[in-house]
């Protein structure tokens, strides 16, 4: 299963995939509307990144950095499926 990096900012004005934070391609940029309390930011993470991708909810987990802004995704798709996403951004 492939994982995506991704640099979350919750409490922004919409919820949309920025695109890449910087050249090396190494972290998604993904602002959120949802705060950080409660997990809610989390989830609206996973609901996002799970239409985007057009997948279940279920096939996205957090592998790491559930407090944090900087997480580690891991996804249930093939890797061409991703890389076709990644390609947008």
């Amino acid at each position: 299963m492939p994982t995506l990096a991704v640099k979350v900012t919750p409490r922004s004005a919409q919820s949309v995939v920025v695109g890449w934070t910087d050249t090396t391609k190494s972290e998604l940029a993904i602002k959120l509307v949802s705060s950080p309390t409660d997990n809610k930011a989390n989830n609206e993470l996973v609901v996002l990144l799970a239409k985007q991708l057009g997948i279940a909810k279920r096939a996205i987990s957090i592998k790491r950095g559930h407090t944090s802004r900087h997480k580690l995704l891991k996804l249930d798709i093939l890797q061409s499926e991703l890389d076709a996403f990644l390609e947008l951004y």
